[in-house]
């Protein structure tokens, strides 16, 4: 056995923690600096921007079994991310401390999310989704991030949900500091989709 060779995967997971860490960190305070700078809460930058960058492996994932002739491994994998995030994400976390949850996200989202998964599940019922069923639901998609942002901005309902000592206060409107949390919000995504 080669001296050392049972280090250098142990380095390799606690680097790869420490690189998920930070890049988690950058994407929290990047996503509350743009949610405050655009009039949107950060419930809403979470329901976009960052579901939408986290689930892009998601994305890939099905995309290349699809065009792989493979689509269970596709929908299976749709269907077992959305179980896991909720089950076990959710779980997980709410038993490491309690996460306060804003009305509208029970109202407003949680009936979205009971919807659209009553929606998919019609979909699916016949065992094969059509050009013109996923149409449908990329347009109820569309349409409930452009109610969303609508909504949000609309309404101005800015509430801080974290207090991060180096985030609250004003926000910095220069476009260095546009720059900045664009990079941030980029290199955090990197960080924890890598």
């Amino acid at each position: 056995m080669i001296p050392g060779a049972s280090v250098v995967p142990f380095a390799i997971i606690v680097l790869t923690v420490i690189g998920l860490w930070i890049g988690a960190r950058a994407l929290v305070d990047s996503t509350v600096r743009i949610a405050r700078r655009f009039g949107v809460s950060e419930l809403t930058i979470g329901l976009t921007i960052v579901a939408m960058g986290t689930s892009t492996p998601e994305f890939v994932v099905t995309v290349d079994a699809a065009l792989a002739g493979l689509g269970e491994i596709g929908v299976g994998n749709v269907v077992g991310s959305n179980i896991y995030n909720l089950a076990f994400i959710l779980g997980a976390v709410s038993l490491l401390r309690v996460i306060p949850v804003e009305r509208s996200l029970v109202h407003r989202d949680g009936v979205a999310l009971v919807c659209s998964t009553l929606v998919g599940v019609a979909v699916l019922f016949d065992r094969t989704v059509t050009g013109v069923e996923g149409a449908l639901l990329v347009g109820l998609f569309v349409a409930y991030t452009a109610y969303l942002v609508r909504d949000e901005r609309t309404a101005h309902s800015i509430e801080t949900a974290y207090t991060d000592s180096r985030v609250t206060g004003a926000v910095p409107t220069g476009f260095s500091h546009r720059a900045r949390d664009a990079m941030l919000l980029v290199g955090g995504l990197a960080l924890v989709l890598v």
